[in-house]
């Protein structure tokens, strides 16, 4: 779990003018299924050291228009 490894408090504090964080799967998923074909739909491979640019140029649009996104790999490249 995302709380087992970071602070979430902090996160959500350090984030919150730039990003709107959930701590719960909002109502508008209402199964599992739709929730991950919505996730799938937005992968974006994150190349290695990748620059903040690049973050805003190929992900900030996709997040504006999806409201959703899922980078990969990024969790590993956290450490």
């Amino acid at each position: 779990k995302f709380e087992d490894i970071f602070d979430v408090d902090h996160f959500i504090n350090y984030l919150k003018d730039d990003v709107r964080i959930v701590r719960d799967i909002p109502d508008w998923f209402t199964e599992k299924d739709e929730l991950f074909t919505s996730i799938r739909r937005t992968v974006k491979n994150i190349p290695k050291y990748a620059p903040a640019q690049f973050y805003v140029d190929n992900v900030l649009p996709r997040i504006k228009e999806k409201k959703i996104m899922s980078i990969k790999p990024f969790v590993d490249r956290l450490g």
